[in-house]
């Protein structure tokens, strides 16, 4: 009787110390979560601003006839070029991360529910 109790109150320890690190790694993980949505965020406006200079220079614009004068309209388009697909290269790893911390996060929030 009395090891029965002691195996009851064992397993109820465990479960609450399981408890107690699954809501610690789910609070990180929604922390997590949170900055990687802002930094999405971020990186979306300057992902639109890279794409709006390589449109500025591909098209009829100011910054077109001014480079076409100065002479160095191929260099700054490829520059723009390059500051836009390292900008998209770091727009989808955001995006992949969020999406990590997504399933994290649902994982863990079922865990909590067991």
């Amino acid at each position: 009787m009395n090891s029965e109790l002691e195996k009851r109150i064992r397993e109820a320890r465990e479960k609450r110390d399981t408890a107690i690190r699954i809501k610690k790694k789910l609070d990180s993980v929604k922390k997590d979560l949170s900055q990687s949505t802002q930094r999405k965020m971020e990186l979306a406006v300057i992902l639109e601003k890279e794409r709006r200079d390589v449109e500025n220079l591909k098209h009829l614009s100011l910054a077109n006839v001014f480079a076409t004068i100065m002479g160095n309209k191929d260099e700054k388009l490829d520059k723009e070029q390059q500051e836009y697909l390292a900008a998209r290269v770091e727009y989808e790893t955001s995006q992949r991360v969020e999406q990590e911390l997504l399933k994290q996060l649902k994982s863990l929030s079922s865990q909590m529910e067991s």
